[in-house]
């Protein structure tokens, strides 16, 4: 979705004013791959916690209803 404006049902949560624009999604730069027994997808900018990932815990349980958007400043 890199690129694309976020849908509505994200934006309407809690939305910038109607005078900022929103911004489009912003995918991510660097690679991610799987590694380890457990498949944890590791950014290629952390090489050594690839290396250990099946001995760390990952909490992926968070959520949030809020939709933050960082506007340049003028």
């Amino acid at each position: 979705m890199d690129g694309k404006t976020p849908p509505a049902e994200l934006t309407k949560i809690t939305a910038p004013p109607s005078s900022i624009p929103t911004p489009p999604f912003l995918g991510p730069k660097f690679k991610f791959a799987k590694h380890g027994q457990s498949g944890a997808e590791i950014s290629e900018l952390l090489p050594h916690l690839a290396e250990v990932v099946d001995d760390i815990a990952i909490v992926k349980s968070l959520h949030t209803d809020a939709f933050i958007t960082l506007q340049a400043k003028s």
